[in-house]
């Protein structure tokens, strides 16, 4: 259950790092959508309208993370977790330097607890 939930955020975080990567090979003008929204009850509006470069990072996506997923390969895994600091990175932001600090305090001992502290 867990490396299911692994590659599939692991497919999502890759895809998001391919797309701006990609992003000079985008057309002028706005994108053509394909997909349409569903209206799904009790959620409400779902939208699953996708460019044709958006499928292509995808295409990219997926099988790494299909393959990591059969092998475990140590390589896969360091891009997968590399797309996940990316995105974590970019999403994340520090009120002030202390609490900077104290976030990277928690997880130098952290990382040392799981280093030293188990076998």
């Amino acid at each position: 259950l867990l490396s299911i939930y692994f590659s599939l955020i692991g497919a999502f975080s890759l895809q998001q790092l391919i797309e701006p990567i990609t992003a000079p090979l985008r057309p002028s003008g706005p994108p053509t959508l394909y997909g349409k929204e569903l209206n799904i009850p009790m959620m409400g509006p779902v939208d699953l309208r996708f460019t044709v470069l958006e499928l292509a990072c995808w295409a990219i996506a997926l099988p790494i993370t299909a393959l990591y997923f059969n092998t475990k390969h140590w390589m896969l895994n360091n891009m997968i977790g590399i797309a996940f600091c990316i995105k974590g990175i970019e999403t994340l932001s520090l009120g002030s330097f202390k609490v900077g600090v104290i976030l990277l305090s928690g997880l130098f001992f952290y990382d040392i607890f799981w280093v030293f502290g188990t076998d």
